[in-house]
């Protein structure tokens, strides 16, 4: 299973430099936001992490985003995530495993101007597996969750990209919601409003189980 930091002791940070270094630590560490931390750019977390926002309004914003590569057991939870740094993702798994985002909102400034300044919501790519996103709001952006980055990238992908979503909101965003190469996915349970293109996307050797979805 996911557990995160587990048992540790809680430690709470109110800054960039201090979330930064929290989940950084090389052992198990339960953290908490509090606040909205601006400016952070992209900041790696570390394996054995629990990650949970103080309040309602807590996370990350204006040019911030976490990412999650070659490491796993991670658990983020009540976080809201908004704009991430230009060409990056606001939350990115790369050879993740064991992830459980949880009750999260990604959004960003809607789909105007170029499509491609910020790149994903949450994408998983790079055979991360064993992925759980659940009862989160996705909103106001071009591109959504991508699993699998590229056609050419079967030897590594294929037999891992297990991901499950469930009950989530898709609310003004054009596509990828997902959008899914090689992996084996379920969405249940979600709702989507307002998706001009298209929105659960199966590609490229993907297999999905959708089920009880309203569009």
């Amino acid at each position: 299973g996911t557990t995160g930091g587990g048992n540790a002791t809680p430690q709470t940070v109110t800054s960039c430099s201090a979330l930064a270094a929290a989940v950084a630590l090389e052992v198990p560490a339960v953290i908490y936001i509090s606040g909205s931390l601006s400016g952070c750019d992209i900041i790696d977390i570390e394996a054995d992490k629990t990650i949970i926002g103080v309040g309602a309004n807590s996370g990350l914003t204006n040019g911030s985003g976490f990412r999650i590569r070659r490491t796993g057991n991670v658990i983020i939870r009540n976080l809201k995530f908004h704009v991430s740094p230009e060409k990056k993702d606001l939350l990115s798994l790369d050879n993740a495993t064991r992830v459980w985002v949880d009750h999260c909102e990604f959004s960003s400034i809607g789909m105007v101007g170029n499509k491609d300044t910020y790149d994903g919501l949450l994408d998983i790519s790079h055979a991360s597996d064993f992925v759980t996103v659940s009862w989160c709001k996705f909103s106001d952006h071009w591109k959504g969750s991508l699993i699998g980055h590229s056609d050419n990238n079967a030897s590594e992908d294929t037999g891992k990209l297990h991901v499950t979503y469930h009950h989530n909101s898709w609310v003004n965003v054009n596509s990828r919601l997902p959008s899914v190469r090689f992996g084996t996915v379920h969405v249940f349970n979600s709702v989507y409003n307002d998706i001009p293109t298209s929105a659960i996307n199966s590609r490229m050797g993907a297999q999905l189980l959708v089920e009880n979805n309203v569009f």
